[in-house]
Order: structure tokens, then sequence, then C-alpha cells
């Protein structure tokens, strides 16, 4: 699995003018670092210098929906680094591009028949540099490993308790169990402004639009 050959992922959540990254302890699960950059070229450096200074050792970026507000940071970490690992290998386009860029790309579907397709038009187009595999995204490539980038292509859910991101369960959590938005901001190590706009995204994606309906559904989803 990816967590025996990782010390830390680095979580980033890309919206249109900001990234929110979250910098997770593999062996602990917690949450160690939090911050937000801002989505161009020197927002990007930044957020490679916070991972040297908060993720030493073996690290991978999980970039979420890479393919739309994450294509900026994507291309980035991809001109730095040379072998990446694709969660949601689809029909394969993204997979040529990310080669095209002059990155080594091996990439998994779970879905068999696309995979198989995929693999098949790539071959038949030249692309070298790409290699598929059906499976789990979420048990990796051990024999591949480790990884400078992981890019998970794949649809995220939208709506629930699942579809939240790192940041913003962390920040969900600690607001229903009474913190204040300063109180958190203050555990997290981040500015109140950043945990403004992680609880809007959660309470956007709950469907709910106050802090008690927030404690409500975190105590009915941890009983589930």
């Amino acid at each position: 699995m990816l967590a025996d050959e990782l010390d830390y992922v680095i979580g980033v959540d890309p919206h249109r003018d900001t990234h929110a990254l979250a910098v997770v302890d593999v062996r602990s699960g917690g949450v160690v670092f939090e911050a937000t950059a801002v989505a161009d070229g020197e927002g990007y450096a930044s957020v490679l210098r916070l991972a040297d200074q908060h993720a030493p050792g073996r690290r991978v970026f999980a970039v979420e929906g890479s393919g739309s507000f994450g294509a900026g940071l994507t291309r980035f970490l991809v001109g730095h680094e040379e072998r990446v690992l694709e969660v949601g290998t689809g029909s394969g386009y993204q997979a040529a591009v990310l080669a095209e860029m002059g990155a080594r790309v091996f990439s998994i579907e779970i879905v068999a028949p696309l995979a198989k397709r995929a693999a098949a038009d790539l071959d038949r187009l030249g692309y070298q540099r790409v290699h598929v595999r059906a499976g789990d995204g979420y048990r990796g490539w051990p024999s591949e490993a480790p990884f400078d980038a992981i890019i998970v292509t794949a649809a995220p859910e939208t709506h629930g308790w699942t579809a939240l991101t790192t940041s913003e369960l962390a920040v969900a959590r600690l607001v229903a169990d009474g913190l204040t938005n300063r109180e958190v901001a203050d555990r997290l190590f981040v500015s109140p402004h950043t945990v403004n706009s992680h609880l809007r995204h959660v309470f956007t994606k709950l469907g709910i639009n106050s802090r008690v309906a927030l404690a409500r559904f975190a105590h009915e989803y941890d009983m589930a």
C-alpha cells in the first residue's frame, strides 16, 4: 500500500485563485501543517518550499481534480519531478499530456475495460513513458514506488461528509466540537480567513448553514 512507502502526503485542494494544502503524517494520520498558496508561479514555488520545510522524507503530492483548477500546479510539479502516479486513467488523455511534458507516468484505472482501452490507445500512439494497469488506486503501485507526485484525476464526491478534503475535515471536526473560528485557526496554525473559507466549503458540501447542524452531522456520521 502507498502508506508503506511514505512519510507524508501533501493534499492539495485547488480553487480558482488559491490552493489549500495540508501535510498529513502517514504514520499518525494527523494533519501537521496547513497553508494556502496563491494559484500562480510564485505560489507554486512556495508550495515546494513549504513541503521541504514541513514534509521532510518520503512524500507525495495528492492533487484533487488536477484537470481543472489544479492544472497549473500539476504542470509545475511535473516540471520539477519525473515519476508521477495518476489515479484514474479514464481515456488516457491526461496521462498523454503529462508524458508530453516529460513525466514518466504510472496510471491506475479501477474500471478494467477503460484501463485496457486506454493502454491500447496510448501504446498505439507511441506513448512509451505511460504505463497503465487496472486496479485500486488506494493500493498504489508498490513495485514502481516511490513516486514524486500523485495526481488524483478520478472524479471525487461533491456532497456529503466523504466529499470533504483533509483540510475541510480538520476544520469541520473542531468546529463540531465547539471551537470558535479563532480557536480553530490557532489549533491548526492557519489564519481565520482560511478557516472561514474551509467552513463555507463544508457548509456547501453538507447542505447545511449552521454550526449546530454541523455538530449534528458530525455526530451522526461518527455514530454510523
